[in-house]
């Protein structure tokens, strides 16, 4: 009797709760895409400094823009949308596939403003990157809120 009271008592604690299971797999299914979205965070990071520090002129900004920003943004929001979410996470997951689209198309605006030198458009797109960029830290902030009961969480920032 006791034998088996202390198996029920241990098969009992060591039972995750419902839900963790998906949870975890969909956490290991966003990590990559996550480092990558740190790795375009980082990137912007160092530009808007050497835009600052004014250590940089208008040919490498409009690379960056054409050849590292936009592209990456894009195939974030493409490879995101691709990610089959557990059921209890679908729905939350297609506000982060949005939100990562519309980032994109964003960051598409601003590479054109840059290579035109068009100021209307840049107010436009950067206007537009800061309403996704204010969204995405809204989406990060709940998604962790849902995953701490499990033990986990997504760092925005790698």
């Amino acid at each position: 009797m006791r034998t088996s009271l202390l198996l029920l008592l241990i098969a009992g604690c060591s039972t995750a709760p419902p839900g963790a299971e998906e949870a975890r797999s969909y956490v290991s299914s966003l990590e990559p895409l996550v480092y990558e979205n740190g790795l375009l965070a980082q990137g912007m990071l160092g530009a808007a400094a050497d835009v600052h520090d004014g250590d940089i002129d208008s040919a490498p900004l409009v690379s960056w823009w054409k050849d590292d920003f936009a592209p990456l943004s894009q195939h974030l929001a493409h490879q995101a949308a691709a990610v089959t979410a557990p059921p209890d996470w679908s729905a939350r997951h297609q506000q982060l596939v949005t939100v990562w689209e519309m980032r994109a198309a964003a960051y598409v605006q601003l590479d054109i403003a840059v290579t035109e030198g068009n100021a209307e458009l840049w107010t436009t797109g950067r206007s537009a990157a800061d309403t996704a960029k204010i969204r995405e830290e809204e989406w990060f902030r709940n998604a962790d809120e849902s995953l701490a009961p499990y033990g986990l969480a997504l760092d925005q920032y790698p």
